[in-house]
């Protein structure tokens, strides 16, 4: 196993600690799941995608149409563009680096059959790329430039180009939304632990989130069993649900050099949802790990999906665990990253395998 890709795929460091917080919607009344709600439970079989060429060192995977993305790291290009018609590589773009047209921490954030938006957090810039152009040239230019005013860990865009990011400039709060303009319109999503300062609240309640595109927002959190559903035209909460397992992460003191902070108790706490969900359609994907924090590997093999209610619709066991994955809700297939090399019709020479599930 390569621990350097290991490393590299670990969207967050998780040094800090995660209280667990009361679980409640937006009218104060519990609101669980488990998975006996989920209406299937299926198992997949994967196979591993025969591609033209060695794949590089893939971090991030996304899929429209016909194509499919490999967003690289430490590589001169960043983007790989395949054909899935073919199976073949036809382009390679935007080079790692601080020029004016390069990228040093980019994210495919929207992503349609015409258009996509890539955010890089580095430059706090969003780009959006005409699709035609990001798939036949090396150094694309981009239609629109949107530059927020502030470090963000993700942003989308939203419908009429209104923009959600997470980690927001105001640190109480998960999310920034900024105009057309990428003027600040307001900050939400409260913490709901007040015992705890703002800065550990960022600390403890590590999350991702994908969007319907137009109003919706869903987060999951990497500790807790925790999802959310948010309404991007007002940022309010709409509901919070804790499922399937209703792991309580467990707190503990810890002194190291003179100083003492909190700490998730090792051999306690469940890593539950990981790495970023995304949006297939109408519905949300995401990774389920749901074991012990100090054995996760970054590997699952257990893939939860929810509507934009946060309502669990199905379970898919995956016989081949991967770290990163898209889905073509077109045609029902999974595309997923995975570190294991000594796999069936594998390439060798790859370090990394992408495999297809279809659903």
């Amino acid at each position: 196993m390569n621990k350097r890709i290991l490393s590299i795929f670990a969207v967050a460091a998780f040094s800090g600690a995660f209280l667990f917080f009361s679980c409640r919607n937006s009218s104060g009344n519990p609101d669980t799941f488990s998975e006996k709600d989920f209406a299937k439970t299926i198992d997949l079989k994967g196979s591993v995608l025969q591609i033209d060429t060695m794949i590089m060192r893939p971090i991030s995977i996304s899929v429209v149409d016909n194509l499919l993305f490999l967003t690289n790291s430490g590589t001169e290009y960043i983007f790989d563009v395949f054909d899935l018609n073919t199976n073949k590589k036809i382009n390679e773009c935007i080079r790692f680096g601080n020029g004016p047209d390069e990228m040093i921490r980019p994210t495919i954030v929207n992503l349609t059959k015409d258009s996509l938006w890539i955010f890089d957090k580095h430059s706090w810039l969003l780009r959006n790329y005409r699709m035609k152009d990001f798939i036949s040239v090396s150094n694309p230019v981009n239609a629109e430039k949107i530059r927020l005013d502030h470090t963000h860990a993700k942003a989308s865009v939203l419908s009429g180009n209104r923009i959600v990011a997470s980690m927001s400039k105001s640190i109480n709060k998960k999310f920034d939304y900024y105009g057309p303009d990428a003027k600040l319109l307001y900050s939400k999503g409260e913490y709901t632990d007040k015992s705890l300062s703002d800065m550990d609240n960022m600390l403890f309640y590590r999350f991702d989130y994908t969007t319907s595109l137009d109003d919706r927002i869903f987060v999951n959190y990497m500790f807790g069993d925790i999802i959310e559903i948010y309404d991007g035209s007002t940022g309010d909460l709409i509901k919070r649900r804790q499922g399937p397992n209703k792991s309580k992460p467990v707190l503990e003191s810890i002194t190291r050099d003179g100083a003492t902070a909190l700490a998730i108790a090792r051999g306690l706490t469940h890593l539950c949802y990981s790495f970023a969900p995304e949006r297939a359609g109408d519905e949300v994907f995401t990774l389920y790990y749901g074991g012990l924090q100090e054995e996760f590997d970054n590997r699952c093999n257990k893939m939860l999906v929810f509507d934009f209610k946060g309502n669990p619709l199905r379970i898919y066991n995956l016989d081949i665990p991967i770290v990163r994955f898209t889905v073509d809700a077109e045609k029902r297939i999974i595309y997923g990253l995975t570190d294991l090399q000594d796999l069936p019709d594998s390439n060798p020479q790859n370090e990394i395998n992408i495999i297809k599930y279809e659903y």
